[in-house]
């Protein structure tokens, strides 16, 4: 199963992962979990 996980992308740089804490918080969390077939757009 893939999951798809819309984050806030930096200004000016929409390939890089914005400043939202609460996006990053769930990214960490999700890393830290080893949580496997996660897709970021």
């Amino acid at each position: 199963m893939v999951w798809e996980l819309c984050v806030k992308a930096a200004a000016g740089a929409p390939d890089l992962l914005g400043d939202c804490p609460f996006s990053q918080g769930i990214l960490m969390t999700l890393d830290e979990e080893h949580f496997q077939g996660l897709w970021v757009c």
